[in-house]
């Protein structure tokens, strides 16, 4: 197994408020489930992934957090799917 991130995002009102929060970010995922298998296994392509996540998050109050984003999946099978993702979070 092989794998790691790397995230960017920085928050657009930190210099206007103390209590909201709206940070965009970037995320590059490579994750590799397949690297290394027993002899007698075959390497599995589709199992080799990169992902591309480009979003946004929002933190109107403290605790409360809306995050929306949408990722690109690659993988040596070419069969990734791309998917838009939305939640919402509460901390208490």
């Amino acid at each position: 197994m092989f794998g790691g991130y790397i995230q960017l995002g920085y928050n657009v009102l930190a210099r206007r408020t103390d209590t909201m929060r709206l940070t965009p970010f970037y995320r590059f995922e490579k994750l590799n489930t397949h690297s290394g298998v027993p002899s007698g296994f075959s390497i599995d392509p589709a199992r080799d992934r990169d992902f591309h996540t480009l979003g946004f998050e929002f933190k109107p109050l403290h605790g409360i957090v809306v995050k929306s984003d949408y990722q690109w999946q690659r993988n040596g099978a070419r069969t990734g799917q791309n998917q838009f993702n939305i939640g919402l979070g509460y901390a208490f």
